[in-house]
């Protein structure tokens, strides 16, 4: 890249990372403050800042598809536990688990080369339960509570699913400065929602600190998995030891 244009696309990082952080920044402290209109409007900023600077990546090294996935249903999940009603909100909320899944199935794919296509069929049925839920929770009023339990089933299984093709990637990868942020994103993934179940479930949402936690742990998540994800997909466009490795197959 020559001098100029690699300046340029410095510069242009360096706003986007003081951008993304102004807006976790002002989801934390309008939580804190119970202030939700800042909340509500710097929650809408934070997903997209990042999927941007993913875009932006892109048209240098190929980004996979799954993480694109991810953070559209996290824009989703976003707009639907803001703004929308309650059966709207919870369907949201189910957004979450599919993030998590598209995720993992990323992880998953960085060190699965044979039986790949298991990985995408297990993703789809898990998606398509996610939806089947959505779909009895609003047309079933009377089987809600079951429904609540398998979802919450779902998404901390999700979470499980995760947890283990990161800890996997760093494992089994030859470059361990490239994956070691992977375990991060898992264990920062696991401490939020801990903290937002005890936040609602056993605080009903009164200690403001516990939201704040929660706003702050998910903007933190997203900043780790974006630059895990442009340091990963760097190496392995790059590297011809990648391209050829058992480890990590070519994404194409």
């Amino acid at each position: 890249m020559p001098p100029r244009k690699r300046k340029k696309n410095e510069k242009e990082q360096l706003l986007l990372f003081v951008f993304f952080w102004l807006a976790v920044i002002s989801v934390t402290i309008g939580l804190y403050t119970r202030t939700y209109l800042m909340y509500s409007i710097a929650r809408v900023f934070v997903a997209p800042i990042l999927l941007l600077r993913l875009v932006r990546f892109s048209f240098f090294k190929k980004v996979s598809l799954f993480i694109y996935i991810s953070f559209f249903f996290t824009i989703l999940a976003d707009l639907f536990t803001l703004y929308g009603s309650y059966p709207i909100a919870h369907i949201g909320l189910s957004f979450y688990t599919i993030n998590y899944l598209s995720i993992s199935c990323y992880l998953h794919h960085l060190y699965v080369k044979k039986n790949g296509n298991n990985v995408n069929r297990l993703y789809i049925l898990l998606v398509i339960i996610v939806v089947l839920l959505d779909i009895l929770w609003l047309k079933a009023s009377h089987l809600r509570y079951p429904i609540n339990i398998a979802q919450v089933m779902l998404h901390a299984l999700s979470i499980i699913y995760l947890s283990v093709g990161a800890f996997t990637v760093k494992n089994k990868s030859y470059s361990k400065k490239d994956s070691t942020l992977f375990p991060i994103v898992a264990v920062v993934i696991i401490f939020t929602n801990i903290v937002y179940l005890i936040d609602v479930l056993y605080c009903h949402r009164k200690y403001a600190i516990l939201d704040s936690i929660v706003g702050f742990g998910n903007g933190l998540y997203l900043f780790l998995l974006t630059r895990s994800v442009l340091r990963m997909t760097r190496n392995i466009a790059n590297s011809d030891e990648a391209r050829d490795s058992e480890i990590f197959p070519r994404m194409d």
